[in-house]
């Protein structure tokens, strides 16, 4: 007969020593008495950690195994076990993840240990987390424990809880037990901030940090961004090297300042063998949003709340590759130019007059209304006429967006140019979708973040074996996503230099 428990329950399970294929293992009990609905608590770990494993194709894999509790007929705990896995994998497919990665056993309550007939713990599916390469070592960033997790006792000290539950493989069952979230081997971190990481397979190396982009040597710790340390020990005492002596052992990370930082293993040998991931120390940048108001032409269509968008399209692209964080700091949800008179282009546009080579006073006037103690102002405009044929004779192209590099970045003699030929640093000024787009794939959050590279001092790239970086550029509209190390060092510097 069902009968409601609460909420679901989620205890992080530890593979057996010898299983390092295993990377992460999770126990979602406390299914309601005779039912097998996932529940609520459930799907956020599954939504959290096995989903944004198993979509990639990597080969990864999940193990699932059904279990109930001591009530109720052999025969039909089986078959109540089984829902309960077939419940969980029927979650896991609807949200994008193919059922051959799929591996579901149940198990009844032939795995029960429990000395209550009715141990919220039977009432359960295990799931496991399965990679392809154990012999590499791992590095597992923690993350807080999501809501109704509970929390795992120390991993590797102490002797092994008893055996909940396990799989049903062949004629043999497996495991149970305790580890951290799985992120994958990034870790982030702020400056001043400590977070942990999990190790794994590891035990007789050092671990260490490196500032990406420097040689391997046995001193470039000290040029990290952060930096390592065992937390049983003082932190003080220690010179940023750590020594792995146990199969899973948590590592402390601080960080110090922002950059990217590779993680090094070295063999007992001091033989540098493996760089497994990375710690990145963010920085936090802030962008402020105008919707300019004015005459037809000069008037954004967009409305405020648009600015989430934006913001995520940025950090996907500058959060992993560069250290970059954006968050909003506001908008003007009107700002007033009623003395700009827009002008028609050649393609019968009518908008705001923008000329690449120098200033309008138009272009001069909005940006004007920027905050200055704001990395980067975005200024929502209606549309824009580029007026550079008037001194050239070339047709007039159809800009997305045109940006001012920063006003201090640079050599004196760069610095003193941009203050001679272009409207004040780090600023945007964004055009609304045209009607002479249709059939075009324009897609504005990735121009909004070329365009940041632009105010972060990065140029266009014209080279079409290029295509994919997110600095190129061509009549197209077209933009990749990546950005090599070296201008993501160079935005990451340029950002530093805020305020001037």
């Amino acid at each position: 007969m069902k009968r409601a428990t609460g909420p679901g329950k989620v205890e992080e399970l530890l593979a057996p020593r010898g299983r390092d294929d295993l990377v992460q293992g999770a126990l979602l009990f406390n299914f309601d008495d005779d039912d097998d609905a996932v529940k609520p608590e459930h799907r956020r770990w599954l939504e959290a950690n096995a989903i944004p494993l198993l979509r990639p194709d990597n080969g990864a894999k999940a193990l699932l195994n059904g279990t109930a509790s001591k009530i109720g007929a052999a025969d039909y705990n089986r078959s109540l076990s089984q829902r309960r896995e077939e419940s969980v994998k029927r979650f896991l497919t609807s949200n994008g993840v193919a059922s051959g990665r799929l591996t579901a056993t149940f198990s009844g309550r032939d795995l029960s240990t429990s000395p209550l007939a009715d141990d919220e713990h039977d009432r359960a599916v295990a799931v496991w987390l399965q990679v392809c390469d154990p012999r590499r070592p791992r590095v597992i960033a923690n993350r807080p424990a999501p809501y109704g997790t509970v929390a795992p006792s120390p991993a590797g000290r102490g002797p092994l809880p008893r055996l909940q539950l396990g799989f049903a493989l062949g004629a043999g069952t497996l495991f149970a037990n305790v580890l951290p979230s799985l992120s994958g081997g990034d870790v982030e971190v702020r400056p001043n901030e400590v977070t942990s990481c999990t190790v794994l397979n590891a035990v007789g190396r050092e671990m260490f940090l490196k500032r990406a982009g420097t040689p391997t040597s046995s001193s470039s710790q000290f040029f990290a961004s952060a930096r390592l340390f065992d937390p049983n020990k003082r932190e003080a005492d220690q010179n940023g090297r750590v020594k792995i002596t146990e199969l899973v052992q948590v590592v402390n990370v601080r960080g110090l300042s922002p950059g990217k930082n590779d993680i090094v293993f070295t063999e007992p040998a001091s033989k540098f063998v493996d760089i497994v991931g990375s710690v990145t120390v963010l920085l936090d940048a802030k962008v402020f949003f105008h919707f300019v108001d004015g005459a037809p032409g000069v008037k954004t269509s967009r409305t405020p709340g648009v600015e989430a968008a934006f913001i995520e399209a940025m950090n996907r692209i500058y959060r992993r590759q560069v250290g970059i964080v954006f968050a909003s700091a506001g908008a003007n949800p009107s700002l007033n130019m009623p003395n700009i008179k827009p002008r028609e282009g050649a393609f019968g546009n009518i908008g705001i007059p923008i000329h690449l080579g120098g200033k309008t006073p138009e272009q001069e006037a909005i940006v004007n209304n920027r905050k200055t103690d704001i990395l980067f102002n975005v200024f929502f405009v209606g549309d824009m006429v580029d007026l550079s044929n008037v001194l050239t004779g070339d047709d007039a192209e159809d800009f997305l967006a045109v940006t001012s590099y920063s006003a201090h970045a640079g050599p004196p003699i760069a610095r003193l140019l941009r203050a001679l030929t272009g409207p004040p640093g780090r600023c945007c000024m964004l055009r609304d979708p045209q009607k002479r787009d249709s059939g075009k794939v324009i897609h504005f959050g990735r121009v909004l973040a070329h365009e940041c590279g632009h105010a972060l001092d990065e140029d266009d790239i014209t080279d079409e074996s290029k295509t994919d970086h997110l600095m190129f550029f061509s009549e197209s509209k077209t933009t990749g996503s990546k950005i090599p190390f070296l201008s993501a060092f160079d935005m990451l510097n340029s950002a530093l230099q805020f305020p001037p």
